[in-house]
């Protein structure tokens, strides 16, 4: 009798920590969502600058920056769709671009610099922008 409650407890137990664990992977918070982004800006700034380097974009160059450039665009729809309708993510999302703007302003000026410079590599037009 012992032996069954303590597998039933066991099995609740690890049902309950589980969820708990995937909830919170799915449920990220507006500034958690804003720091992945600019993660990615910035990993995406060292792939560009890498590529701008010889002023030459190959063909695996190509593919790569086309691939983050997407892989950007779906990431930006993504997150307006997850908080464009509530109002309070809205504000909260405001006040973090306030508190954050000489960071984030950087890196995004860095990152479009970055793209700029592709445009006057040679190969520039095998990338899909």
């Amino acid at each position: 009798m012992k032996l069954n409650l303590f597998i039933i407890c066991t099995i609740a137990l690890s049902l309950t920590v589980f969820s708990c664990k995937n909830s919170s992977k799915t449920k990220k918070t507006p500034e958690q969502e804003i720091e992945i982004i600019t993660n990615k800006i910035i990993a995406h700034t060292e792939i560009l600058n890498k590529a701008n380097k010889d002023n030459k974009i190959t063909e695996q160059e190509a593919i790569e920056i086309s691939k983050i450039i997407k892989e950007l665009q779906i990431t930006y729809i993504d997150f307006d769709n997850k908080f464009k309708n509530d109002q309070n993510l809205q504000e909260i999302i405001q006040e973090y671009f306030k508190n954050n703007e000489i960071e984030l302003e950087k890196i995004y000026e860095n990152y479009f610099q970055a793209l700029m410079k592709v445009y006057d590599c040679e190969g520039s037009e095998k990338i899909n922008f």
